[in-house]
């Protein structure tokens, strides 16, 4: 067998994985190289040779570092090798599985590693055996032997067949097989991207190149071995043609010639089809190769020719083809048309829009997914309206109250339900479109405006141009946005609920605490109560949320409580509010129904509109990119949807509710975050992987329940609930709304990379996980690139929040403007290989 292990491993990528190189160049520091010099030490067991070991290489380690330890080589014994082992003959039979505990044997080289506690760094040594000399003198004496006993020719080969048949027992039985035993050595409490098995790992993968199992091969002593390891390393950053990019299948055992290019017999592809580079090659738009170099499907042509003559054609034609190339981009962009055509094609089809509504009502299972779904986004949409309809009320003087927002998240969400081209995402009278509106206002105010008829003509201008971007096919551009302005975005979101939250709480402690005269007494202990209720709430929704991961009840009942974790964390929180802090009087929030639809528009001034058409533009910008982005986390390809996104699609039906909306002086609505991505978890089915090798826990969606029938269902609740404000909403204290924003803003982190990210900038360095980034990353590059993106998420707060509206009114700018940030400067910056892993889903 060529390769033997009894653990689970990995693979490799040796283009990007920085660790693993790391793991070999320190080789030019704690690399030690022992030899057997004599016949005795053939003698000795496995055993004996770790001791051997133990007593040149690490004793000495320890004694360096702390000389009060005691030296017990015990312990490796332990680390290494199971207790079940009788007496030391045993310890010669490594094809057993009982004697090792891990262990990787590739072709002549074994594998072991531990860790020790009174060891302070690593250790890679590295014990070559004299196996293969000393059968080259076995195979010379027979054969002299044989020479000089011509008679007995027949006794002879019969006694050397038996004595080579016991040889070949033996050798099966023990490590005379053998030409390395490497053993790596390292510290306990190292961190776990850095343990002795990881950087063993690192070892097995490089030895699977035949190159290298040749160079160690002929090494003699240190130096030699550490080159073959540093030439392996030289090859991966020069060599571009090959691909180190999956789990090495060896060679066979015959070892290549030394001047052979290093590159592996097969890669096992990671799943991403890679193409075949060539230079100075065109493909024409019938898909025929034109090739310069006379190269066609890997033939050769020999006639030098016909090279020469393909060359001048190709020659003759390459401005042609640019030409083009860039007049066919044109035209793509000015038929973008039909990107829209082809959503309301695969979308509205019978068999498709059927499958909406019925996937999610097929049967039992189904039926009880869309069910909790449904109260779920209820619960989630209905408690953040209300919170957003008493922030608008505040923001607008009560002109866009809650009732208001209600109608509207009730009328729109069902139509976009009815009428979207995803119906994953859901729309939401969001942060940054509360402070829109409390800019319109703040303008309409100083500038002496009707609010509604600017607020109406704005809306309009938005629709109008939401259109164009919708028949233009605009979202492709989308193509250059990445996870970079999707999770800075979303960690803005979460920032803007965690301010909607805490914003009013501060302001009840100034006002009690601080600005209360002599009436500090009656009523310091409100702001105390609404910030403990609000920090119940998150903390009782958190919690319940997570209960499908405890271990109480049964698993069905678990799931239960976490899909009805808002619902009951809310119910909950309330009924904690009306039993124990029973004396407070709160205020209940405005939810009159009089002056519900404003369809009078006064005329506004000439500049007026002009004012209308720029804030209109600026408006766009926000939608294009929210709805976008929105959409774009709903469908990340780790969530496994199978339907068409018709994202195109998206933006007409929303640029069609924003111009009703708007006319009839409704709140505005657009994607959400991170309503959009829940929605998708609610109605999925996850399992949790655990990677042996990394420990890293991820999940998996195994599938997603895609229907139109949860986000309709409601949403028709939510529109019924506006007969429900004046009864049954208003004992919803206020608190608890606050509660829910911080629960939204915490639940939006979950599985973001950039908050990944920004806790690994507190992290100890001993407690790094061994993820894919720290592995394929340096530390100061993920710190360097973690620290870019919360510069431009610092300014995007500031613009956003700043107290100043001609000032905030260009945070929609700012969030466009993070695109070419994102395409231009990064690259200036960091290299595309940290690009492609901190950048992309």
């Amino acid at each position: 067998m060529f390769e033997k292990r009894n653990v689970q491993r990995s693979p490799i990528n040796w283009k990007l994985d920085t660790q693993s190189k790391l793991d070999l160049e320190q080789s030019k520091d704690c690399l030690y190289f022992l030899e057997q010099e004599s016949n005795e030490h053939q003698q000795q067991s496995l055993l004996d040779i770790v001791y051997f070991i133990y007593d040149n290489v690490i004793n000495d380690l320890i004694i360096k570092k702390n000389k009060n330890q005691i030296n017990n080589r015990d312990i490796l014994k332990t680390n290494i090798f199971n207790n079940n082992n009788s007496n030391n003959n045993d310890y010669n039979n490594i094809n057993s599985d009982n004697i090792l505990k891990e262990y990787v044997q590739i072709e002549k080289n074994l594998i072991l590693w531990c860790s020790l506690d009174n060891i302070k760094e690593n250790a890679y040594c590295f014990y070559r055996l004299n196996n293969n000399n000393k059968n080259n003198n076995n195979n010379n004496n027979n054969n002299n032997n044989n020479n000089n006993n011509n008679n007995n020719n027949n006794n002879n080969n019969n006694n050397n067949n038996n004595n080579n048949n016991n040889n070949n027992n033996n050798n099966n039985k023990n490590y005379e097989n053998l030409e390395y035993i490497i053993l790596i050595v390292g510290p306990t409490q190292a961190q776990s991207s850095k343990s002795s098995g990881e950087i063993a790992k690192s070892f097995s993968s490089a030895i699977s190149y035949s190159s290298v199992q040749y160079q160690l091969h002929q090494a003699r002593n240190k130096q030699e071995v550490i080159e073959s390891f540093t030439t392996f390393l030289n090859n991966i950053e020069n060599d571009n043609d090959n691909e180190y990019d999956g789990n090495i299948i060896p060679m066979n055992s015959n070892y290549k010639e030394k001047n052979e290019s290093l590159q592996p017999l097969e890669s096992v592809s990671n799943g991403s089809d890679h193409e075949n580079y060539y230079n100075n090659n065109f493909i024409t738009d019938n898909g025929n190769h034109s090739l310069n170099d006379g190269i066609v499907s890997g033939v050769i042509n020999e006639s030098t020719n016909d090279n020469n003559n393909s060359n001048n054609n190709n020659n003759n034609n390459n401005d042609s083809l640019i030409f083009n190339k860039e007049d066919s981009k044109f035209k793509n962009f000015l038929n973008g048309y039909k990107y829209l055509i082809k959503d309301i094609k695969y979308r509205y089809d019978y068999e498709v829009y059927l499958s909406d509504w019925k996937d999610g009502l097929k049967d039992w299972k189904s039926f009880q997914k869309t069910l909790s779904t449904t109260v779920f986004l209820f619960f989630a949409i209905l408690l953040p309206s209300i919170a957003f309809g008493v922030l608008n009320s505040s923001n607008t003087e009560g002109l866009l109250g809650v009732s208001k927002t209600i109608v509207a998240q009730g009328v729109g969400g069902m139509v976009f339900a009815l009428l979207s081209g995803q119906p994953m995402v859901i729309l939401l009278s969001t942060a940054p479109l509360a402070i829109f509106i409390k800019i319109t206002y703040s303008i309409s105010i100083e500038n002496g405006l009707d609010f509604y008829s600017l607020y109406s003509m704005i809306g309009l201008f938005n629709g109008f141009f939401l259109m164009i971007y919708s028949i233009s096919g605009a979202s492709r551009l989308m193509k250059y946005s990445s996870r970079f302005i999707e999770e800075t975005f979303a960690i803005f979101i979460t920032i803007a609920f965690l301010y909607d939250g805490i914003k009013p709480i501060v302001i009840l402690f100034i006002d009690n605490l601080y600005d209360c005269d002599n009436n500090c007494q009656l009523t310091n202990q409100i702001p105390v109560f609404t910030l403990l209720i609000s920090l119940c709430t998150l903390w009782i929704c958190f919690k319940l949320s997570n209960f499908n991961q405890t271990k109480y009840f049964n698993r069905v009942f678990r799931e239960l409580i976490s899909d009805y974790a808002l619902f009951l964390g809310v119910l909950l929180s309330s009924a904690i509010r009306w039993t124990i802090f029973l004396p407070l009087d709160y205020e209940h929030f405005p939810h009159g129904l009089d002056d519900l639809l404003n369809t009078e528009i006064k005329s506004l001034p000439a500049w007026g509109y002009l004012l209308a058409l720029a804030l209109g533009f600026l408006l766009s910008l926000l939608y294009f990119v929210d709805q976008n982005i929105s959409c774009s986390l709903a469908t990340t390809p780790s969530h496994n949807l199978k339907k068409w996104s018709g994202v195109h699609l998206d933006l007409l039906v929303v640029a069609f509710i924003n111009i009703v909306l708007s006319l009839l002086g409704l709140p505005w609505l657009h994607g959400a975050l991170p309503h959009s991505s829940l929605h998708v978890r609610a109605l999925a089915t996850i399992e949790s992987f655990t990677n042996p090798s990394t420990r890293e826990t991820k999940e998996i969606f195994i599938s997603v329940q895609e229907t139109r029938a949860s986000g309709f269902f409601s949403h028709l609740l939510i529109f019924i609930c506006i007969f429900l404000v004046s009864n049954v909403l208003i004992y919803i204290p206020i608190p608890v709304l606050y509660g829910v924003f911080f629960f939204l803003g915490v639940k939006a982190t979950v599985g973001n990379q950039f908050w990944y990210r920004l806790l690994l900038l507190i992290t100890d360095n001993t407690s790094l996980p061994n993820s894919t980034i720290i592995r394929y990353c340096r530390q100061c590059e993920i710190y360097k690139f973690t620290t870019f993106q919360i510069i431009c998420l610092l300014i995007f707060c500031f613009i956003s929040f700043y107290p100043n509206p001609y000032l905030t009114i260009f945070f929609p700018l700012f969030l466009t403007i993070l695109i070419p940030i994102k395409n231009y400067l990064l690259p200036r910056y960091f290299k595309k290989s940290i690009i492609n892993i901190l950048d992309h889903h």
